[in-house]
């Protein structure tokens, strides 16, 4: 695994151990793992390349939020200050993957200040 892909996935597995609201061992033991085998797919090229099609940027926040939504229990995303602090963080760690900056996304930071 590269170097950035191994920095985002603990960036993913830190966002979840972070917001879970319980926290234990058991809930937690197979953060790693399942990250690790949702790495591929999160980071697989979208297929349609068009243009006004979302960013490489908009994908990649978008499965690594699904993929937190799944490891944490059902319920624990209904308070809106935690899914907006998860956002941002999502938005810190895919931006550290590519490389820099992410320009705001068309699709994802409209009405979001």
């Amino acid at each position: 695994m590269e170097e950035a892909d191994a920095a985002l996935a603990r960036a993913l597995a830190a966002i979840v151990r972070e917001h879970h609201p319980t926290a234990d061992a058991a809930a937690l033991a197979t953060v790693d793992a399942a990250i690790a085998a949702a790495l591929p797919t999160l980071l697989a090229a979208d297929p349609v390349d068009s243009e006004g099609s979302l960013s490489r940027a908009d994908l990649y926040r978008i499965r690594s939020a699904k993929l937190i939504a799944r490891l944490l229990p059902p319920g624990s995303l209904a308070d809106r200050g935690r899914r907006r602090r998860i956002r941002a963080a999502v938005r810190d760690a895919v931006s550290e993957r590519l490389g820099g900056e992410l320009p705001a996304s068309v699709y994802l930071d409209r009405g979001r200040g």
